[in-house]
């Protein structure tokens, strides 16, 4: 037994006359570490992929709305208007209404039938009560609603197509 010293797998110098304590100790410590392992790599990835989401914003179920400017009427979604095109006059809605171009209606992702929105442009000021009974407007998110023709041009938006409006739920 020279004093040599002997590298164990890992790169380790241990003394020969060690090397076989070394490795059953090597055996014991890696079955222990991998049988830990199992119990917390699920809750390290779980806890990771937490971590991820809460760093990013995903829009999911959100309205498109960009949060109201401070001292804003609280609960009012702020976002774009656009209008329906002539050629949906007489189809079904989503809420199985017939569409008609000439009564005060409206498209919205998610606010239920039958809610009565104020619509206010901010180019001209204008408001407008309309009734949500479709859904949409699909395509670009901040795009938050879809006028009826009626409603649009109570609010002076036909030439333009697109405003910037503020929705505030009535009932």
């Amino acid at each position: 037994m020279g004093g040599v010293p002997a590298t164990a797998g890992g790169g380790c110098v241990v003394l020969p006359m060690l090397t076989p304590l070394y490795h059953k100790f090597e055996t014991v410590f890696q079955r222990c570490y991998c049988n830990a392992m199992r119990g917390i790599l699920p809750i390290a990835l779980v806890v990771t992929i937490l971590a991820a989401g809460a760093c990013c914003r995903c829009p999911a179920a959100s309205t498109a709305a960009s949060p109201p400017p401070a001292g804003d009427v609280s609960g009012a979604l702020h976002g774009k208007a656009t209008y329906y095109s002539s050629s949906y006059q007489g189809k079904k809605t989503a809420s199985g209404e017939p569409f008609d171009q000439g009564k005060l209606t409206a498209a919205h992702r998610t606010l239920p039938f039958g809610t009565y929105v104020r619509v206010t442009s901010l180019a001209s000021g204008k408001s407008v009560v309309v009734k949500i009974n479709d859904r949409g407007p699909f395509g670009k998110k901040e795009r938050i609603i879809d006028l009826s023709l009626a409603a649009a041009r109570a609010i002076d938006m036909v030439e333009a197509g697109v405003v910037d409006v503020v929705l505030t739920i009535i009932k």
